[in-house]
């Protein structure tokens, strides 16, 4: 398996750099590739489609425990090496997935208590668990140490839910107390980061220094630590299910890539006094405030205690980028043109402009002059520029 880079892909919609990440010369183009959902063998047809468009990388193999192994302990990788070694032909990198997600039926059939037990009694045939509530248990022992320490913290006298021995633990199904809900979900949270850590810790015994391991999260999914699960990882990735056509606005996009860009940073903020900007509108919690501004260090924090309309939301933002020193001209314009700034290699500004609809747009470009690189014309700054629908212009300044 030639320049093959690892994907450490779980899809159990559950991602600190702990090494170095190896240098990526350019972007990394390409898709997902499943040959072996195909009802013909078309291989060599898919590999000179995605030599000719250009492609550099495909995802494979995240799906396929059932054809990894077919049988327990007999398995069968030829088929993937095949398709690995065309695509190493072709000069297309891999991105492999672990496929712990996709349990076959063999597993399930043999050993039923890996199947998830839902809340009401339904169990689940295509996720693994290993006695979850069991784990649970075993956690809060941990945690709290005895039922009487438990008893005191969670309120358990209330409506008469003491606990006199572990034993006695009921389980999530139909329960009341709030404190047992946080802590479940704290435990979920935990169990998944677990899973990725050791699952990563694993991977990255084998790969090579020039390979990285890392996991498709989804922002929609937001019920799991993804700073404590990409603690073994070396970059995150993001899966983002947006709309379509008119349903695609470009802030699912926009907030996945702001949100997964920083979980690795290692910032940390400590308040210490705040201002308030704006009291609540009410007979009985007007004298508290809505908004603070929170001085820290050599910075400030902005607290939003409500939510505010479209428009407050973004004097608010526009006033607080401005103090910052980051707020630009791009800042003026609104949706449905989305923008993006950035330096390349070669250390020059780039600026991208998206138009998120099916209507002509246009903008006032206010960098310096540059080249739009889509189609090579010469942009002054000042200058109109036009969008069509669902286009994008790369603007290089000079």
């Amino acid at each position: 398996m030639k320049n093959l880079i690892f994907l450490f892909l779980l899809l159990t919609f559950a991602m600190n750099i702990s090494a170095q990440l190896p240098k990526m010369d350019n972007v990394l183009y390409g898709a997902a590739y499943y040959q072996e959902y195909m009802p013909s063998d078309r291989l060599a047809d898919d590999l000179k489609l995605m030599k000719e468009s250009g492609m550099s990388v495909v995802r494979l193999g995240e799906s396929t425990w059932s054809l990894f192994e077919p049988r327990e302990g007999e398995f069968e990788f030829a088929w993937m090496d095949r398709i690995i070694d065309g695509l190493y032909a072709n000069g297309i990198q891999v991105i492999l997935g672990t496929p712990t997600y996709s349990m076959p039926a063999w597993l399930w059939h043999k050993h039923p208590e890996v199947l998830v037990n839902y809340e009401k009694g339904n169990k689940a045939y295509y996720v693994n668990n290993y006695d979850f509530q069991i784990s649970f248990v075993d956690y809060l022992k941990k945690k709290f140490g005895t039922t009487e320490n438990l008893n005191k913290i969670w309120g358990l006298n209330y409506w008469g839910m003491t606990l006199n021995d572990w034993d006695e633990f009921p389980p999530r199904d139909g329960l009341t107390n709030t404190a047992y809900k946080l802590e479940w979900e704290r435990f979920k949270r935990k169990s998944v980061a677990d899973y990725l850590t050791w699952q990563s810790e694993i991977v990255g015994e084998y790969k090579r220094p020039d390979q990285f391991v890392m996991h498709c999260f989804m922002p929609s999914v937001q019920d799991i630590d993804q700073i404590a699960s990409s603690k073994k990882m070396d970059i995150m990735a993001v899966n983002v299910y947006h709309g379509s056509q008119d349903n695609l606005t470009g802030d699912e996009i926009a907030f996945a890539g702001d949100f997964f860009r920083s979980v690795k940073m290692k910032n940390y903020l400590i308040t210490e006094t705040a201002k308030p900007l704006a009291y609540y509108d009410h007979p009985n919690f007007g004298k508290y405030p809505a908004i603070t501004i929170n001085n820290f260090g050599k910075g400030t924090l902005l607290y939003e205690g409500t939510v505010v309309s479209d428009l407050i939301q973004e004097k608010i933002i526009l006033q607080e980028m401005e103090k910052a020193g980051i707020k630009t001209a791009d800042q003026d314009l609104h949706w449905p043109l989305v923008t993006k700034s950035g330096v390349n290699d070669a250390g020059k500004k780039v600026h991208y402009y998206y138009n998120y609809t099916s209507q002509k747009s246009s903008l006032v470009y206010p960098h310096q002059a540059g080249t739009e690189l889509t189609g090579g014309n010469a942009v002054s700054s000042g200058a109109s520029l036009e969008i069509e629908s669902w286009d994008v212009l790369i603007v290089e300044e000079k």
